[in-house]
């Protein structure tokens, strides 16, 4: 008992985190040497040679690519046949900076089309080049030996259990390599970190309907989708001259039907949750429309089926105040939002316009709206809900005050609350955040307990 208390120190104990936008795929993108980082690449010439070290760092499997920085390296130089150039018959994926496009070499092609790649997915190829959900599908048939996912999932889970998140939602359970995995897991007590799962709808297509494990640990509940891209692809929608320099207005996916079948696929299949990856002003509009229409057509109830709007990035005011309506009538609507973007509002200076980036992840404005909202990381740029915290309690000034109080910015995470005579949940930090709110960025977590269980403690295995 002694030792506990000296390993308090000045730190905290408090509520667990709850990530409402994580995923498990991370794991893939760092664990085992397995990546290779174009970050600092401005030339073609430049990706070359990382990607020819990389090849021959990884004897054998997919090699895999990230951080392609558009703004130095462009679009139409990186293409299927010069990934076959440098490959020579390997399987490469390329990842832009914001893992919403990426370039496949022609293997990967043909992987994906032998493993049930949906024609109407093909079409989107231009040279090997993927966007969006289409993208999500290069990862969807990646082939892992099963104790190699193995090792992934439970690098990821400490990465989890390290950051203090005592439950999260995965927002992208791709594939069936992956669900089958995560599955087995949880069901061997190999993972323990409780988590609710959402597919996409290609894979009620085929034969995927909601399931849990037999400890309740792991659900699949909700069904994902995308509305548009994302402002590191120039994807999220948005309005005419949004995007400097350009009549370029980002990319809708989807049509008001194909978004409102969701809704409908959810009820006949049973599941709990709908939630639309919607980026830019025009894609939240557009979904905010299509789920204020199915209420109407519903008489105003959603029938047990959640709403969820993922990222709600850029809203524009007025779709502000009719979410918060719809929270305020009771109409079971969620808005998951990622404070870890504020670090892009100055990146994105080369392409936005300042009206579009006063619009990034306005907190002060949700809340003197009364709009309640939750909040992931989604693992871009980072997977450390503490960082996210740091960017909306220090959002940059100078594109609007929408900066929020670090109370506020922990109850977006906040995990439930430490009852009396109850199991607990909790976690211990390092130092006291909320007396010293400029350093919630930098919170290490000391300990993190689950029911009563210690499941992490920093140095220890």
């Amino acid at each position: 008992m002694d030792e506990e208390i000296e390993l308090l120190g000045g730190g905290m104990v408090c509520p667990g985190l709850f990530g409402a936008h994580e995923h498990y795929l991370h794991g893939l993108f760092g664990a085992l040497n397995q990546v290779a980082s174009l970050a600092q690449c401005a030339t073609l010439e430049a990706v070359r040679l990382v990607l020819v070290d990389q090849l021959a760092h990884q004897a054998t499997g997919t090699v895999m690519a990230v951080q392609w920085n558009s703004a130095n390296v462009p679009v139409a130089a990186l293409t299927r046949d010069f990934l076959d150039t440098v490959g020579g018959g390997r399987t490469i994926l390329v990842w832009d900076q914001s893992f919403h496009a990426c370039v496949v070499s022609s293997s990967m092609l043909r992987q994906l089309e032998t493993r049930g790649f949906p024609p109407r997915i093909k079409g989107s190829n231009s040279n090997g080049y993927l966007t969006e959900e289409y993208a999500m599908f290069a990862m969807a048939w990646l082939e892992y030996e099963r104790d190699h996912f193995r090792r992934l999932l439970v690098s990821q889970q400490e990465i989890f259990f390290s950051h203090g998140f005592t439950r999260i939602a995965d927002k992208d359970v791709l594939g069936h390599g992956l669900l089958g995995a995560l599955v087995e897991a949880y069901d061997d007590g190999t993972l323990v970190l409780p988590c609710e799962g959402s597919i996409q709808s290609w894979m009620i297509e085929d034969g995927v309907r909601p399931l849990s494990t037999d400890n309740g640990l792991f659900n699949i509940n909700g069904i994902k989708d995308y509305a548009d891209g994302a402002f590191g692809a120039r994807t999220a929608a948005c309005a005419p001259h949004h995007y400097h320099g350009t009549e370029d207005t980002g990319l809708l996916m989807r049509t008001p039907e194909q978004l409102q079948r969701l809704i409908t696929l959810a009820h006949r299949h049973g599941f709990g949750r709908v939630g639309v990856h919607c980026i830019g002003p025009e894609a939240i509009r557009l979904l905010a429309g299509v789920y204020t229409k199915a209420l109407d057509e519903m008489g105003g109830d959603a029938s047990g089926v959640i709403l969820g709007f993922e990222h709600f990035e850029a809203p524009d005011l007025a779709t502000v105040q009719a979410v918060a309506k719809m929270q305020r009538a009771g109409v079971p609507v969620e808005v998951v939002t990622n404070p870890t973007f504020n670090s892009d509002i100055g990146v994105y200076g080369d392409r936005l316009d300042e009206t579009v980036l006063r619009m990034i992840n306005p907190y002060r404005t949700f809340g003197a709206e009364g709009l309640i909202v939750q909040a992931g990381t989604d693992g871009i740029p980072t997977q450390n809900p503490w960082t996210s915290m740091g960017w909306a309690v220090d959002r940059p000034a100078q594109f609007g005050e929408e900066n929020v109080p670090v109370e506020d910015a922990f109850g977006m995470y906040a995990d439930g609350t430490l009852e009396v005579g109850k199991p607990a949940t909790f976690i211990i930090t390092d130092r006291d955040f909320i007396r010293r709110s400029d350093e919630v960025g930098q919170v290490q977590v000391r300990e993190t307990w689950i029911g009563g269980d210690r499941v992490w403690r920093r140095g220890h295995k």
